[in-house]
């Protein structure tokens, strides 16, 4: 990769990371101006399908929905790869596993709790914005 290349495959993983804490610190604006309002998902504990659209996720980040979210959680993306796609490299395919770290409910002098998927997002460019159009999860455990 060249520099230019490095700077673009550094700026994805900004965003994707961003994107994610956005999700667990319930930060919909963020969320909002990085996803498009058709964007599609996979997420197997939730349906057994694909769902449609960016009002499903900002309702359930409104709710609290998802595992960890607290000022307290900790997001990290490991293992990462970037691809870097399109005429115009214009699409990113970022995949990952995901370790959410949190506080364990009801736990005495803040012992951990964790959660983990696998992860492949797909991001578009938008003038200088990278925006989410679909992401697929799949459990970590056999």
């Amino acid at each position: 990769m060249n520099q230019t290349e490095d700077l673009v495959v550094a700026e994805v993983l900004r965003v994707t990371h961003e994107l994610l804490t956005s999700v667990y610190r319930r930060d919909t604006d963020f969320y909002r101006a990085h996803a498009t309002e058709d964007m599609s998902a996979y997420e197997w504990f939730i349906a057994p399908g694909r769902i449609d659209g960016i009002d499903f996720h900002l309702h359930l980040m409104n709710a609290g929905g998802m595992v960890g979210v607290e000022e307290g959680a900790r997001v990290d993306l490991l293992d990462p790869r970037v691809q870097i796609v399109g005429a115009g490299g214009d699409v990113a395919v970022v995949c990952f596993t995901l370790l959410v770290t949190y506080p364990a409910p009801g736990a005495e002098g803040g012992k951990p709790a964790f959660y983990s998927d696998n992860q492949t997002r797909v991001l578009v460019r938008d003038g200088e914005t990278w925006r989410m159009v679909h992401f697929h999860r799949s459990p970590t455990h056999a």
